[in-house]
């Protein structure tokens, strides 16, 4: 028989919370653990009830005295080939890593209901069937792993989703992807120097490890903003990427990338939420609300996505999809 007992669920949840966290990584100069500092005070700043967070790095000071673990390395590379090290890391059953050139917009927490059913090994990205040529790979530049393939990847190496002691194979798989470089092909992938993201595409991929979400409905990429909003204080961020809508503000984070920590906007941002956290003053509760009815709006257009693609008869497709490239042309 069933006995539900209130105290027992109440410290079975808290044990559960207390089996997930978040995680970065700084290493060298005094510069890249600043910026992972930023990146804790936005997460606090914004959550209600925050997880415990960690930071893989190769030396303490006095940002790292903030985090509540601090995890050392030794001989780091000092470049993103240090993140194919996480998984083998993670400190939690369950850890979501966060590049450290990133600031938090609206509670952080939020992600974990975006991975409620991810595999052992997640992020944010689009998949694409070989017979497109979007992906960054394609089957025949998989090398000896072409048989094994599922599918090709792009994904945003700011965010990435583990659990725990389920990854063995997937980090050596990584590990023999990297040691060979030279023998795959991302024909599609921007850099021809070896990082992070197409290994843990193509990895993934063996794995059927699939995305949880595309990226864009969750932060934005500043590098490739055409025009941008921001203001830490109100949690809003609205931007414009080159040939696409305004996407609205709801946003999770701002990724920045390093080489842009060093400009205007940036630097106001860190001293407006530096402000902001030691007056002890918390986010407008408006501000959530706003933020969690717009998380509705992407989940709508997909399911209605998939209603058309069932529902509406095939001469009408073909019929709109010949009005909208007529308006693109003119």
């Amino acid at each position: 028989m069933f006995n539900f007992n209130c105290r027992s669920l109440l410290r079975f949840l808290k044990e559960e919370m207390r089996e997930r966290g978040f995680i970065t990584m700084a290493t060298g100069a005094k510069r890249y653990y600043e910026v992972a500092h930023n990146l804790l005070i936005s997460y606090r700043y914004f959550s209600r009830k925050p997880l415990p967070f960690a930071i893989i790095c190769d030396q303490e000071n006095e940002f790292t005295a903030d985090f509540d673990q601090v995890i050392l390395i030794e001989h780091p590379i000092h470049s993103f080939l240090d993140k194919l090290r996480i998984p083998g890391f993670a400190p939690f059953n369950e850890t979501i890593f966060i590049d450290s050139d990133c600031l938090a917009y609206r509670d952080l927490n939020g992600l974990w209901s975006i991975f409620s059913h991810a595999g052992d090994f997640s992020y944010l990205g689009y998949l694409f069937p070989f017979k497109q040529k979007y992906g960054w790979f394609q089957r025949e530049g998989a090398g000896i792993f072409r048989d094994e393939v599922k599918f090709s990847i792009i994904l945003q190496g700011g965010l990435y989703y583990m659990r725990k002691g389920k990854l063995a194979d997937f980090s050596r798989t990584c590990q023999y992807i990297l040691d060979h470089y030279d023998t795959f092909v991302f024909s599609q992938y921007p850099y021809t120097d070896p990082v992070d993201e197409p290994v843990f595409a193509l990895a993934s991929s063996i794995h059927d490890y699939k995305p949880a979400r595309g990226y864009d409905d969750v932060f934005c990429y500043y590098p490739i903003c055409n025009s941008i909003r921001a203001d830490i204080r109100k949690g809003l961020l609205s931007y414009r990427y080159k040939n696409t809508c305004l996407y609205p503000i709801g946003r999770y984070f701002l990724h920045w990338s390093m080489k842009e920590v060093d400009g205007a906007l940036y630097r106001q941002e860190t001293e407006r939420l530096a402000e902001m956290a030691s007056s002890g003053k918390s986010p407008w509760l408006f501000q959530e609300l706003r933020n969690r009815f717009l998380d509705i709006i992407p989940t709508a257009v997909m399911h209605l996505r998939q209603l058309a693609r069932k529902c509406l008869p095939l001469e009408f497709k073909i019929r709109l999809a010949a009005l909208l490239r007529r308006q693109h042309r003119s």
